[in-house]
């Protein structure tokens, strides 16, 4: 694997769910074309125009599957850390999960796997949230 896919893969790790901004921004210095290499990337931190572009190439991109845990890009989006820290992005954020719902991403995902139940709605909840936990 090349170094921009290790490193692709580590800020993916960096900033997904527990993750940091400062583990992920620590990986952007030093690799800085990870940032938009591809879909899931992009919507991880909030890259609206990023998206927009990977969407009018391919708009089946919306549903693809990558990165470690191989989920959409929606679900990279609403378990980014840049989502839960970057109030600044938050309108982004909106852009990149409106443009990935409006290009067929699954509105309900099953968190657990196949067997889970499916959680409707849960990438909009997600970002009209800014990845804060619901209350409970």
């Amino acid at each position: 694997m090349s170094d921009s896919g290790d490193a692709r893969s580590a800020f993916i790790d960096s900033v997904f769910w527990h993750g940091s901004v400062d583990r992920g921004e620590t990986i952007l210095a030093r690799h800085p074309e990870v940032r938009s290499s591809d879909i899931h990337t992009a919507a991880m931190v909030g890259d609206d125009q990023a998206v927009g572009r990977f969407l009018a190439l391919d708009p089946a991109q919306a549903t693809a599957t990558g990165g470690p845990r191989g989920v959409d890009a929606l679900t990279h989006l609403c378990f980014s850390a840049y989502l839960r820290e970057d109030r600044g992005r938050s309108d982004a954020f909106v852009r990149v999960a409106t443009a990935l719902l409006d290009a067929g991403c699954e509105r309900e995902h099953r968190l657990l796997g196949d067997e889970s139940p499916a959680q409707p709605g849960v990438g909009e909840r997600a970002v009209r949230r800014g990845g804060r936990r619901a209350p409970r």
